[in-house]
């Protein structure tokens, strides 16, 4: 072999050389390439479905908070309800102690016209924190109340006597200070005895004539 020959293919093997490295880079740079390719495609995958978990997410919320919506206007339903009736009841108990009122008023004036001194007082309304103070029709008698008096005085009279005489027949009974009759042996109401206001006297012996 010749060095013409020797020279071509040298040169020839150089030039080979060149094609096997040009070609090792670049299979080189697609290995690399397809890694990151790999790499975001992967990336893109995660962020899908994060994107659909998120997505699922804001309709489970929004969902809850229809939901929270719902129950929200059925509550105010309910309390807008629940007000007018709270605001009817209390106009009702004010109805109903304004006739209680008129009737103790009533009442008073017939335990007036007896002269007794024990009356029927007047009543304040409390509700939910405040006071609704009835005012009757008539003036309102002041006064004790007491349990007794009233009805010790219409058990033991049955019908209002408005003369002064009537009353001085009455006595307060010494157990319970109930209203009764001077002359009456028991108190109706506590049944204790009680004694006459007015008790008779014992009258002396008289000496025989002679």
């Amino acid at each position: 072999m010749d060095i013409q020959q020797l020279t071509s293919c040298l040169f020839a093997f150089v030039k080979t050389r060149e094609q096997v490295d040009a070609i090792t880079f670049t299979i080189n740079e697609i290995k690399a390439e397809t890694e990151a390719l790999e790499a975001v495609e992967q990336y893109v995958l995660e962020c899908n479905k994060t994107c659909e978990d998120l997505e699922m997410e804001r309709k489970s919320h929004a969902e809850e908070l229809r939901q929270i919506n719902q129950d929200i206007n059925q509550l105010e339903d309910s309390l807008k309800t629940m007000r007018s009736e709270r605001e009817a009841r209390r106009l009702h108990i004010v109805q109903c102690f304004e006739k209680v009122n008129l009737s103790r008023s009533h009442t008073n004036e017939a335990i007036k016209a007896t002269n007794l001194e024990q009356e029927l007082e007047d009543e304040e309304i409390n509700i939910d924190g405040f006071s609704v103070d009835v005012t009757p029709c008539v003036p309102p008698a002041p006064g004790p109340f007491s349990n007794y008096s009233l009805f010790s005085f219409l058990q033991s009279e049955q019908v209002a006597r408005p003369s002064q005489p009537e009353t001085n027949k009455m006595k307060a009974c010494e157990s319970c200070n109930a209203q009764i009759h001077r002359n009456a042996p028991t108190c109706p109401m506590c049944k204790a005895k009680s004694r006459s206001k007015n008790p008779k006297r014992r009258r002396k012996a008289q000496a025989p004539n002679p």
